[in-house]
């Protein structure tokens, strides 16, 4: 009756660990991916986009100045 116990409560409980967390990453690691992939790449070129024209009017403005 234990190793019936055990047996029965070792493969539900190590079956559905392992099977929980792989399922949990694996929806997060798309759903991140996704959400990464779609977000980054919008929200970077108006940044970059953003720090270069900053950077290059900050440049100009530097070296008018210093001309």
């Amino acid at each position: 009756s234990i190793d019936s116990s055990f047996e029965s409560a070792s493969p539900i409980p190590l079956a559905v660990s392992p099977a929980k967390p792989p399922r949990l990453a694996g929806d997060e690691s798309g759903s991140s991916s996704s959400v990464d992939i779609s977000s980054p790449p919008p929200v970077k070129p108006p940044r970059h986009f953003s720090l270069y024209k900053n950077d290059s009017n900050q440049n100009l403005l530097q070296e008018a100045n210093d001309a």
